[in-house]
């Protein structure tokens, strides 16, 4: 089995699976951080769809919470069973 995925690029049948997390740096622009705890190489290729989802409410004071995740479309299969084993490599490093 390949441990490559393809993000696809229509939402029928699909779902969101966050790849990462972008900090605004006031005056320099943005950061963009792809997580450490992705199972799997993302190919993104040209045309792909990559969105932003607004984090800003969610933050919490005092902390350096992310103002916006960065995900891509899946297969629901696919991105259930990374999103599992995104949470046993979680589980496993702590």
């Amino acid at each position: 089995m390949s441990n490559q995925i393809k993000a696809v690029s229509q939402n029928e049948g699909l779902m969101n699976f966050i790849v990462g997390k972008v900090w605004l740096n006031a005056g320099r622009g943005g950061q963009l951080i792809i997580d450490r705890d992705n199972p799997a190489d993302i190919v993104l290729t040209p045309g792909m769809r990559v969105n932003l989802t607004d984090q800003t409410d969610k933050k919490r004071e005092g902390k350096l919470d992310a103002d916006y995740s960065v995900s891509i479309l899946l297969t629901e299969t696919d991105a259930m069973r990374l999103i599992e084993e995104k949470k046993a490599l979680i589980t496993n490093r702590q």
